[in-house]
Formats: C-alpha cells, sequence, structure tokens
C-alpha cells in the first residue's frame, strides 16, 4: 500500500521555503563555525566542513538560478543575478587559497564573499516566502 498526502499547494510552499530558510541559516553558522575552526588552527576539521559547506552552496546555487518566481529585496545589498557573479568570483578565490592552503584567506573569502551570499538568498527565500503568505 502507498499513502499520499496531499496538501494545499501555498502551504506546501510557505513550508519548503521555510525548510530551504533553516538550511540556509545552518549554512551560515557552518561558515562561521570554519572561521573558527581555521583560527583556531583546527585545520583538518575545517576542511572537511568547507567540503559540505560548499556542496549545500552549489544546491543552493542550483535553486536560486531557477526562476522560481523569487521575490528579490529592493534593499537588499546583492540580487540574484550579483550573487551569482559574486559566487562565481568568490570560488576561484577560495580554490586558489585552499590549493596553496592559506587558511586566512580562506576565511576572508567566507566572511566577507559567501556569507553575504547566503544572507542574500536567505532574504530571498524569507521574501518569496511571506510574499507566498500574503
Amino acid at each position: 500500500d502507498v499513502a499520499v498526502d496531499s496538501g494545499e499547494f501555498d502551504k506546501v510552499i510557505r513550508e519548503s521555503l521555510g525548510e530551504l530558510s533553516e538550511e540556509l541559516t545552518k549554512s551560515l553558522a557552518s561558515a562561521r563555525e570554519i572561521i573558527r575552526l581555521f583560527e583556531n588552527r583546527q585545520e583538518e576539521e575545517a576542511y572537511s566542513k568547507l567540503a559540505m559547506l560548499l556542496d549545500s552552496v552549489r544546491v543552493f546555487f542550483t535553486i536560486f538560478s531557477e526562476d522560481l518566481g523569487w521575490v528579490d529585496d529592493p534593499d537588499a545589498q546583492m540580487s540574484l543575478k550579483d550573487s551569482s557573479d559574486v559566487l562565481e568570483r568568490a570560488l576561484s578565490q577560495l580554490i586558489a587559497a585552499q590549493e596553496n592552503r592559506f587558511w586566512v584567506s580562506i576565511c576572508d573569502v567566507l566572511e566577507y564573499e559567501i556569507v553575504p551570499i547566503l544572507e542574500a538568498w536567505q532574504k530571498v527565500a524569507e521574501k518569496t516566502k511571506s510574499t507566498a503568505a500574503g
């Protein structure tokens, strides 16, 4: 037997956007934890968590690259369109820093490039969710 639940479309969308926002919050916390780990010279654990964070960023990028009716925040420091260019540049910097094992550069890219992108995506998800609720 297969049981299928159905619900109101708007409710399902709001719940999905809520889950997306929660995952973005977790990724923001993870980025800050990675920076702390590098600063405390716990490089092995930091690199492991960095790999997981980059997997999440890849998934988020795929989601936010789709035209799903995202509501951009007009007061945001970065639009969805801008975030892809910034992310591409940040990932190039991150790869170079990783190859050279420059953890200070990794921390800078995380703090000043990746975290703002995650924050912008979170604002878009929240703005879209609030628009869907209204």
